[in-house]
């Protein structure tokens, strides 16, 4: 998991988006997979070092950026599962 959360952060640092400087389907894929992730190291309290990816705005800098970019698309509120808390614990 580490390794391909690496190759992720390591294509962001030239581009904006999975595949480039626009917004692709990769993106849409592959964001709630990386949130769920990071969902679960920061709720798992007694082993947060075992997964070794939260907080994510430090240990995967430019995924936590890019995460942030995918928040501000428009509706992006509207898909936020209403049983999750919505503030965003990337830090």
């Amino acid at each position: 998991m580490r390794a391909e959360l690496a190759l992720i952060e390591s294509k962001l640092m030239t581009k904006e988006y999975l595949a480039g400087e626009r917004l692709s389907a990769a993106d849409l894929i592959i964001y709630p997979i990386i949130m769920q992730l990071n969902r679960a190291a920061a709720s798992d309290r007694n082993n947060t070092h075992a997964l070794a990816i939260y907080p994510l705005a430090q240990c995967f800098p430019r995924i936590a950026d890019w995460a942030s970019r995918m928040e501000k698309i428009p509706g992006y509120t509207n898909a936020y599962p209403p049983h999750w808390n919505p503030v965003r614990r990337l830090t």
